[in-house]
């Protein structure tokens, strides 16, 4: 095993800064290329398929739909055809440095790109195949220790139960994979550095597997079971340190509402990083063991000679299909970036936004609270919006200021310029560590949170100077793209998108009487934010607002009753004066109960 270790480590450090710029160029052309492609056929089967959008209750009958599987197939040629590219470079690759040779980018890309088009030509599906199932078995490991972690909801786990023998059918399914990998793994190798005829390279790796299978299935569980330990280790170890860094910054109180949001993001961005690796390692464990069991000598003979000259026509073609593919799948980029709605809902997580500021913490609609929902990771923060005498748009919820300031007189809002509101103290209501604290200006507050969360504010006044004053703030701070107009009065929203049809509005419904279905179809009106007692009695509103792509949230979802009731119904956010709660609860949905208390252990105060 020693030996086996050491040539490994010959193969990948013979010219390592180049294999990491391939397989860097590689993960690019993927997230360029293939990314979108694959965006693109899954939104077009959401279509074909007769669904406006796919939740947790409708995955299985979705992808039991014909288009579906036909689609899927069609993404799965095109994923593989990605894999086989990876692999038939990374096999030259091997086969140059195991010979000492190196080879120039150009040369190893022509050369490589030379022996994808023979493959594809002479051996189709009989080449590719096999080297998909090599990568499924690849990430085992990795998916393994991702699905410890998650929980399906109910009835997905239900619907999946319903399929007869689903256990027994993906034990025998993992089983032939590993029969497969061991039994034509060295065939690919062979028809990729030798080519000739598939029975012959059949033999060859019969040959080379002759007393052999166990002692390679041994090497391949090794090494795999120890690139995903240390893995395992390095993920601890980041969560570890992100936490510590967050109580030292933030609080404790804090630390495990962002843990648990952000550990999955934690996972696959080193998941990302460690693809990099995972790949050349194992395909320099097959190239380490070809070459022993085939007899080749190490950096004896000259590698086959190609003649540049003769590729030089694929030069224009190629980076003309590159750029018309690049510039298509860059267009749909920026279109489903913007898009904001996500037709996908499978194991979403619901946007956490904090009402009136982190109010459960600090007095309401005050910087301080909002300053604190952005410190407590909130994903939006909603507040209050009334107009001064002087038109000047402030923080405030109710129409008189004696509830949250320390006025015993009720004086409106709409009554006192904003120099005049600035003399009485909006915090020492909640708690004597807060007074002095002044009534905010929405100026101020764009000025605190540009570039750090989304604003959702709810308009209490229809005063259409003080509207006009908050689209010119939106302007001068270029917020548009930031903030979310919410308001019970449509025709305000109405009047909202006529100052700039680029302002995202939200209606908001406490009740209401009749068919109100002609609402959601209507353009004007971005999403809708419904309040909690409306969902619990009409939990199908959530389905309609869905199905006309758009976004639906829950108000005041307080607490866990109000959460629960929300992810029951897939609203899309909660808007809440205990985002950190919320958060627990939202995220800890798709988190086994094991992994949670784990958690817990760890990181809860």
């Amino acid at each position: 095993m020693k030996k086996t270790f050491h040539s490994i480590k010959n193969l990948i450090l013979f010219d390592f800064k180049k294999l990491i710029i391939i397989e860097i160029a590689i993960r690019l052309f993927g997230f360029l290329i293939l990314y979108p492609l694959i965006q693109l056929g899954l939104f077009l089967s959401i279509r074909l398929s007769g669904y406006y959008y796919i939740s947790n209750q409708n995955l299985i009958e979705y992808l039991t739909k014909p288009t579906t599987i036909l689609l899927i197939i069609l993404i799965i040629i095109i994923f593989s055809i990605y894999i086989f590219i990876e692999y038939v470079f990374l096999a030259t690759f091997f086969n140059f440095a195991y010979h000492k040779q190196k080879l120039s980018f150009k040369e190893l890309f022509f050369i490589s790109f030379q022996k994808i088009l023979n493959l594809l030509k002479r051996y189709h599906i009989v080449i590719i195949l096999p080297i998909l199932l090599f990568f499924l078995l690849l990430e085992y490991g990795q998916i393994a220790l991702f699905s410890s972690t998650i929980k399906l909801p109910g009835n997905l786990i239900e619907q999946i139960g319903s399929l007869n023998y689903f256990t027994i059918y993906f034990s025998i399914f993992f089983g032939l994979l590993i029969i497969f990998f061991l039994e034509f793994i060295f065939m690919v190798h062979e028809l990729i550095l030798q080519g000739g005829k598939i029975r012959n390279a059949f033999i060859s790796s019969k040959s080379i597997l002759k007393s052999n299978r166990f002692k390679i299935l041994f090497k391949y569980i090794l090494i795999n079971i120890f690139f995903n330990l240390l893995m395992l280790i390095i993920y601890t170890g980041l969560i570890f340190i992100i936490s510590l860094f967050i109580g030292l910054f933030h609080g404790q109180e804090i630390v495990f509402g962002l843990m648990i949001t952000s550990m999955y993001s934690i996972y696959w961005i080193l998941a990302l990083i460690f693809s990099i690796i995972i790949l050349p390692l194992n395909l320099a464990l097959i190239s380490t063991q070809y070459f022993k069991y085939k007899n080749i000598s190490e950096g004896t003979d000259k590698v086959e000679n190609y003649k540049l000259n003769s590729l030089r026509w694929m030069i224009k073609p190629i980076i003309i299909i590159f750029i018309i593919l690049f510039s298509i799948n860059v267009l749909s980029i920026i279109k489903s970036v913007r898009t904001a709605y996500n037709e996908i809902q499978f194991l979403k997580q619901e946007e956490i936004i904090a009402h009136r500021g982190a109010s459960n913490d600090a007095p309401e609609n005050t910087l301080t609270a909002i300053n604190l929902a952005v410190e407590q990771g909130s994903d939006a923060i909603e507040f209050d919006i009334r107009g001064t005498k002087d038109n000047i748009p402030v923080l405030m919820h109710d129409d008189t200021i004696n509830r949250t300031t320390n006025s015993s007189i009720p004086y409106k809002v709409e009554n006192l310029s904003y120099q005049e509101l600035l003399q009485y103290d909006a915090g020492s209501w909640f708690s004597s560590e807060y007074s002095n604290e002044p009534i905010p200006s929405l100026e101020q507050v764009l000025d605190s949170t540009k570039g750090k969360a989304t604003l959702f504010i709810d308009m209490k006044t229809t005063n259409q100077l003080v509207e006009a004053e908050i689209i010119r703030l939106l302007a001068e701070y270029d917020m548009i793209d930031e903030v979310k107009i919410l308001s019970f009065d449509i025709n305000q929203l109405y009047r909202f998108k006529g100052y700039n049809d680029k302002i995202e509005t939200i209606l908001l419904l406490s009740s209401y009487y009749g068919n109100i279905s002609y609402l959601f179809k209507d353009d004007n009106i971005n999403h809708f934010a419904l309040r909690i007692s409306v969902i619990k009695s009409n939990p199908n509103l959530i389905n309609l607002i869905h199905s006309n792509n758009k976004n639906a949230y829950a108000w005041v979802a307080d607490d866990e009753d109000a959460i629960y009731t929300g992810m029951e119904t897939d609203v899309d956010g909660f808007i809440t004066k205990r985002p950190n709660i919320a958060r627990e609860i939202a995220y800890s949905k798709n988190t086994t109960d094991d992994f949670k208390r784990f958690l817990e252990t760890l990181f809860k105060p």
